[in-house]
């Protein structure tokens, strides 16, 4: 009976650490600058956001409008969750993908607006310091179509 409290207590304890809630962030702020081929901002294009994060099989993204100085700006992607989730997702999505399975963050914003934008090129962030340490900025330079 001895050997069975100290059991008891490790169980209950690695319950309630792995229930403690973490925040992560998924992606950074996100800046992007949209310029025509004289390097003038051009306002009201549509701009992209994409993400994946591999290693927790989760992805998201979004479209935004360009303002009057060209820029949009997407906010952070943020998840909560407990502690037992941020070990153990990495885990069964391993095993879920087997060998097709990815790890890291990858995240791309390019203009999607093909209507006004020739010609346009894209950014991406491909790993998981680049794409979460910290806000990023881009900036796109697109040729303009003549209507």
């Amino acid at each position: 009976m001895r050997k069975f409290w100290p059991i008891v207590i490790g169980c209950a304890l690695l319950a309630i650490v792995g229930s403690v809630p973490m925040s992560r962030v998924l992606i950074s702020q996100w800046t992007v600058q949209v310029i025509d081929q004289d390097s003038q901002p051009v306002q009201k294009v549509r701009v992209s956001e994409s993400w994946d994060n591999y290693s927790l099989d989760q992805h998201g993204g979004g479209d935004l409008y360009t303002d009057a100085s060209g820029r949009v700006v997407f906010a952070p992607k943020e998840m909560r969750a407990p502690l037992a989730y941020w070990f153990f997702r990495p885990v069964v999505t391993r095993i879920e993908y087997g060998v097709h399975a990815s790890s890291g963050t990858f995240g791309t914003v390019h203009v999607s607006d093909l209507l006004k934008a020739g010609n346009a090129e894209g950014k991406a962030c491909q790993n998981e310091r680049e794409c979460t340490a910290g806000p990023l900025v881009s900036f796109l330079r697109i040729s303009l179509r003549s209507n």
